[in-house]
């Protein structure tokens, strides 16, 4: 805990705003709430991912009590079968729905995450309807990517071209309804990436990297603290000079005008400063060429 504590307070000095706490399965760990607990008595704003299994009212109200921002999980469907068969898990929605219900009955936001495969393409209505009824907040994804070790298996469930194009086109269109002025003009910016001045990842061992799909160590907060990695980090300062001209092909490619350029995508499929076929395919679909 006492590691836990002095991160608290680098992040409170530095000047840090939220955190998110992931895994695994973060309601695994006995003293959960106290790390909560830490952040929050820092004043930080703390986002819990989860897949809300353990939860009951006991939990829920310690969570309330603590003042989360938001409680985020995952459902892939809100057919019983088809849910069942990706996450493996019998009977799975009623391990998911009943508890999310007891964070909506506390007033605690809660977000369903929405990853989009082959097996659950057609419930994307049903479960962005539902999420809309219940004020959750709906976050649905076609994009997948490869392991951040190289494996390539769970690019076998992303969608055929021809579905995917309509769905990034929906998700789009939902996401820039309300955006006034360009809908792009994040996408023409040359700044590589804002995360990069904003936000680290540090998984379950100290490491720091510079997102979770971006595997550059940046160092170990047991060898060094955490604010002197983010402000003396060479290959953190390195990365936040990198521009969109950087990159080996942006500056000549038809479809850089919606293009959401990311070097974590690229080095997924071998070079940083390469083309991601993940991007360039969104590009595409949202320009209405496939």
């Amino acid at each position: 805990m006492l590691v836990i504590k002095d991160l608290a307070t680098a992040f409170f000095n530095m000047g840090t705003f939220n955190i998110t706490l992931t895994g695994g399965e973060p309601l695994l760990r006995d003293d959960i709430f106290e790390i909560i607990e830490e952040f929050r008595n820092k004043g930080l704003r703390v986002k819990l991912y989860s897949n809300a299994s353990l939860l009951d009212r006991d939990k829920c109200i310690r969570l309330k009590e603590l003042g989360i921002s938001q409680f985020s999980t995952t459902i892939f469907s809100l057919n019983p079968q088809i849910n069942d068969c990706i996450t493996c898990k019998n009977d799975s929605l009623n391990f998911i729905l009943p508890n999310i219900a007891l964070l909506e009955e506390l007033c605690v936001p809660v977000q369903i995450k929405m990853p989009i495969l082959k097996m659950n393409y057609e419930s994307y209505e049903e479960l962005k309807t539902f999420c809309g009824a219940h004020n959750y907040s709906f976050f649905p994804s076609p994009n997948i990517s490869p392991k951040t070790d190289g494996d390539s298996s769970p690019l076998k469930f992303e969608l055929a071209e021809r579905e995917f194009a309509k769905m990034i086109r929906k998700i789009d269109a939902e996401h820039t309804k309300n955006v006034t002025g360009d809908q792009n003009a994040f996408r023409k910016e040359d700044i590589i990436c804002h995360s990069l001045n904003n936000s680290v990842f540090i998984n379950s061992i100290g490491d720091v990297f510079p997102c979770i799909s971006w595997p550059v160590k940046l160092g170990n907060i047991f060898e060094k603290s955490i604010a002197e990695i983010w402000n003396t980090s060479d290959v953190l300062q390195y990365l936040r000079s990198l521009k969109k001209s950087h990159m080996k092909f942006c500056g000549k490619c038809e479809y850089s005008t919606h293009c959401t350029v990311c070097p974590g995508d690229s080095m997924m499929d071998g070079d940083m400063l390469g083309c991601s076929h993940l991007q360039k395919k969104c590009a595409k679909a949202i320009m209405g060429l496939i």
